[in-house]
């Protein structure tokens, strides 16, 4: 058993038919669970050179870009003028809206 887990292993690390699809997208998956996000962003475009319809580089383009914006949106923020007397005004409608009742 020992024997077939190390060929086996050998095998999926040197002799298997890994492409450079493949090497990009597992790169980009390894930058983005570390939060290298710039590096997983461009790992999943260089997948996407290659076939730029693969549902896995634009799932991880997507995921990507998304905590890039996030960042800079928590990096950037200003507050919003008028939210907080929007969020008053909303508050103040659920506390006193009562449920809708048949006469």
């Amino acid at each position: 058993m020992t024997v077939c887990w190390i060929a086996w292993s050998l095998y999926e690390l040197n002799w298997s038919s890994t492409t450079t699809e493949t090497r990009a997208l597992s790169a980009g998956a390894r930058y983005l669970e570390d939060g290298q996000l710039q590096d997983a962003l461009s790992s999943f475009e260089a997948a996407m050179s290659t076939s730029p319809n693969h549902s896995g580089a634009l799932l991880g383009k997507a995921q990507s870009l998304m905590q890039l914006g996030t960042e800079a949106i928590h990096a950037n923020r200003k507050p919003v003028p008028g939210r907080e007397d929007a969020l008053a005004h909303y508050r103040i409608i659920a506390m006193h809206s009562q449920p809708w009742t048949e006469p």
